[in-house]
């Protein structure tokens, strides 16, 4: 199994529905109404307390990056600094126009909200000159 990094690190492989019911005994979707076909392409996950799972390729592959090398996870890094700048962009942006399901926000809270997307760039160039001496050397810098 390779390493994968989401909320959490666990261990994955690709596995069909049907393989994982074989290998395993079991059904994780018995008494679920959800429909599932023996071929279904998914992965085998291991959490670290050792509990196995099966997880639907689509739901894996959208909460999970591979990180078998530092700039795997360097990689990993930059995606999640990404999806918060992107996230705390659109709630800035939804707040300055008032949408509808968005709490109001102060000005001094907006103003939080700036400071921490300015910290995040930081951070992001930090990461990106890690990337970059990891794939090519210090001496490209």
């Amino acid at each position: 199994m390779k390493l994968y990094k989401g909320t959490k690190k666990v261990y994955a492989q690709p596995i069909t529905y049907g393989e994982f019911k074989e290998k395993h005994g079991r059904d994780p979707y018995k008494g679920i109404r959800e429909i599932h076909f023996d071929d279904e392409k998914g992965y085998e996950v291991q959490y670290n307390d050792g509990y196995t799972s099966y997880s639907p390729r689509d739901i894996f592959e959208e909460s999970y990056q591979l990180i078998e090398t530092v700039e795997d996870s360097l990689k990993a890094e930059l995606n999640t600094i990404d999806k918060h700048i992107k996230e705390i962009d659109l709630l800035t942006h939804k707040t300055i126009r008032n949408s509808i399901n968005v709490c109001e926000i102060n000005e001094q809270e907006l103003e939080a909200l700036r400071q921490l997307t300015a910290g995040l760039m930081a951070y992001r160039g930090h990461v990106e000159i890690a990337l970059i001496k990891c794939k090519y050397g210090k001496e490209w810098l």
